[in-house]
């Protein structure tokens, strides 16, 4: 048997003296949930853009920069060594670590008068030479990365210079000795020297060392891909990391 309510009991009122109706519970909100969760995912993708990433792009930049000793390597045939500073040696037995980038051929010309009590001796002489212009690379060498773009590579490099000058051709063009004033081995000697003087004044202002430097940072670049960007620096800073 039933038991009936209790109608003394007294009921709950609203605020104008009515009965109140039973309170129905209340449906689950669940956007707080998903807004949290936003949240999180919205944290892990900040940290992984902080943080994964720029180690990946440091990992990938270290590849390359080796993939640039190697290259120095092949071109010498010697095995690179890179060390944490980024400092590269070469590893080969009486290794010529020299590394022509631009060769060329000069012509210069000098004249030689001398008289002695009337008498005249003169010679015109024309050499040609094969000039090579490139790196020395027992110098300090480094390769590092632009602190501020990871996708910048730099190699400290010596300034280039002119690495040989081979006479290939020598011509006289006017020989004539006075009765007394005879030409000597010495006035020959003296104008062969003078001729590789001449010629290593012209291959330094030809514009042959600019040249090697525009085209060893090309052939760098082209090596690298255009991934990076690589740049050539000289002077104080692959001093620096010599120390």
């Amino acid at each position: 048997m039933t038991s009936e309510p209790d109608s003394d009991q007294p009921q709950p009122l609203e605020s104008d003296g009515s009965p109140r109706a039973n309170a129905q519970p209340r449906p689950h909100n669940p956007w707080p949930w998903i807004f949290l969760i936003i949240l999180v995912l919205a944290g892990l993708f900040v940290v992984w853009q902080m943080i994964l990433i720029p180690q990946r792009m440091v990992a990938e930049t270290g590849a390359a920069a080796q993939r640039v000793a190697d290259t120095f390597g092949q071109w010498i045939e010697a095995e690179p060594r890179v060390t944490e500073t980024g400092r590269v040696t070469f590893e080969k037995p009486e290794a010529l670590f020299e590394l022509a980038v631009v060769e060329s051929t000069t012509t210069v010309e000098s004249s030689f008068l001398h008289s002695h009590f009337l008498s005249k001796k003169q010679l015109q002489a024309r050499g040609v030479f094969e000039v090579k212009v490139g790196y020395d690379l027992e110098e300090s060498m480094a390769i590092t990365t632009d602190p501020a773009d990871p996708r910048r590579i730099l190699v400290h490099m010596p300034p280039p210079k002119i690495l040989s000058l081979t006479q290939t051709d020598y011509q006289e063009l006017e020989y004539r000795e006075g009765l007394w004033n005879k030409m000597t081995p010495r006035d020959r000697e003296a104008q062969v020297e003078k001729l590789a003087e001449l010629a290593y004044t012209r291959a330094s202002e030809s514009g042959l060392l600019d040249e090697a430097r525009q085209r060893l940072e090309d052939r760098l670049q082209q090596t690298i891909g255009d991934d990076y960007r690589v740049d050539v620096v000289e002077g104080p800073a692959a001093t620096r990391l010599k120390q």
